[in-house]
C-alpha cells in the first residue's frame, strides 16, 4: 500500500494546518483535563454536570484527530469535496469551541457552589479554577478561529490543482463525471455525519440521559447501529443494489425522526430548566440532521444513477484513482 506524502506547496500547507491544529488543540485539552482532575474530588462524579468538562475535552480532541485523518485521506486521493467539507466541520468545531467557554464558567460555579453530604466542597474551592482554565480556552478558540481562515485558503488553491485529476480519473461524458460527483458527495457527507451524531449521543448519554436505565443502554446500542447504517449505505450504493439502498434510506429516515424528536426534548429542557450543555448539544444534533438529510436526498440521487455504467469505476482501487502528482 503506498503511504500518502504531500507533493505540492498547497497540500502542505492544508495539511500542516491541520496536523499543527490537532496536536496543539489536543495539547490544550489535555491542560484541561489535567487541571479538572486535579481540582475536583474523587466524590464529585456523582453530579451529572461534573462529566460536563471531560466530555467536552474528549469531543474536542475526537474532532481534531478525526479531521486530520480526513484531511490525509482527502489529499491522498484528491477528493475536492472532502477538503471544502473539513473546511465547513472545523468552521463548526469552532462554534463549539466559543460555546464551550460561557459553558464551562457555569459548570465551574455549578462544581463551586455544591456540596457533598454534610458541607463537603466537591471540588478544592482554594483553587479559582476558571482562571486557571480561562486562558487555555480562549487559546483553543484563536487557534481553531485561526485555522479555518488558513485552511479555505489552501482548499481553493487545492481545488484548482484537483480539478484536472479528478478530470483523469473519471474519462467519458459530462453526465458520467456528474454522477461520479453525486457519489463522492455522499461518501464525504457520510464520513462527516457520523462524528457529529456520535457526538451528540455521548453528550446526550453522559449529560443528559447520565446512565439512567432503560435509555442510556437503548442510546448505546444507537453507535453499532450507525455504523451499521454507514456500512450499508456505502455498499449497496456502490454494488447499486436498489433494494438495500431504500433500507439505507429509511434507516436514514429514522434517525432523522430521532434527532428531531431528541432537539425538541434538548430545546425544551433548555428554556424550561436550564439543561447543561444544552446549546451544544443542539450544536451537535442540528449538525448531524442537516448531514442526514442531505444524505437522503443524496442517496435517492445515487439510486436514480443505477444502471449507468457507473458500477466499474466505483470498484477501482484507490491507487487507479492516483495520478501522478507530477504531470499536474
Amino acid at each position: 500500500m503506498m503511504v500518502y506524502r504531500p507533493t505540492t506547496d498547497s497540500e502542505w500547507g492544508f495539511l500542516g494546518i491541520i496536523m499543527a491544529q490537532a496536536m496543539s488543540g489536543a495539547a490544550l485539552e489535555i491542560v484541561v483535563l489535567w487541571k479538572y482532575l486535579g481540582w475536583v474530588s474523587p466524590i464529585v462524579y456523582q453530579v451529572p454536570r461534573s462529566y460536563s468538562i471531560i466530555v467536552n475535552c474528549g469531543l474536542a480532541m475526537f474532532g481534531l484527530t478525526y479531521q486530520a485523518f480526513l484531511a490525509f485521506d482527502a489529499l491522498h486521493v484528491k477528493n475536492n469535496v472532502q477538503v471544502y467539507s473539513i473546511c465547513i466541520c472545523n468552521v463548526l468545531l469552532f462554534v463549539f469551541n466559543v460555546m464551550r467557554y460561557g459553558q464551562t464558567e457555569i459548570v465551574i460555579s455549578g462544581l463551586r457552589e455544591s456540596r457533598a453530604q454534610g458541607t463537603e466542597p466537591l471540588v478544592d474551592l482554594s483553587v479559582d479554577f476558571w482562571k486557571v482554565v480561562f486562558p487555555v480556552l480562549i487559546t483553543s478558540s484563536v487557534l481553531v478561529g485561526a485555522c479555518c481562515v488558513g485552511l479555505f485558503a489552501f482548499a481553493y488553491k487545492l481545488h484548482k490543482e484537483f480539478a484536472w485529476a479528478i478530470y483523469r480519473h473519471v474519462s467519458g461524458s459530462r453526465q458520467t463525471r456528474r454522477r461520479f460527483l453525486t457519489y463522492k458527495v455522499l461518501i464525504v457527507l457520510i464520513k462527516i455525519e457520523i462524528y457529529f451524531f456520535l457526538a451528540f449521543v455521548a453528550l446526550y448519554g453522559v449529560v443528559r440521559v447520565h446512565f439512567t436505565v432503560p435509555e442510556f443502554p437503548l442510546l448505546v446500542c444507537l453507535v453499532p447501529l450507525e455504523l451499521l447504517q454507514v456500512a450499508l449505505a456505502i455498499y449497496f450504493t456502490k454494488t447499486e443494489n436498489v433494494l438495500g439502498a431504500i433500507v439505507a434510506i429509511v434507516l436514514r429516515l429514522a434517525e432523522i425522526a430521532y434527532l428531531i424528536s431528541r432537539i425538541i426534548v434538548v430545546r425544551s429542557e433548555s428554556i424550561q430548566k436550564g439543561l447543561e450543555l444544552g446549546n451544544e448539544m443542539l450544536l451537535f444534533a442540528g449538525a448531524a440532521l442537516a448531514f442526514t438529510s442531505f444524505i437522503c436526498i443524496n442517496s435517492m440521487v445515487c439510486i436514480s444513477n443505477f444502471g449507468y455504467g457507473l458500477k466499474p469505476l466505483l470498484f477501482k482501487s484507490s491507487q487507479d484513482y492516483l495520478i501522478d502528482r507530477k504531470q499536474i
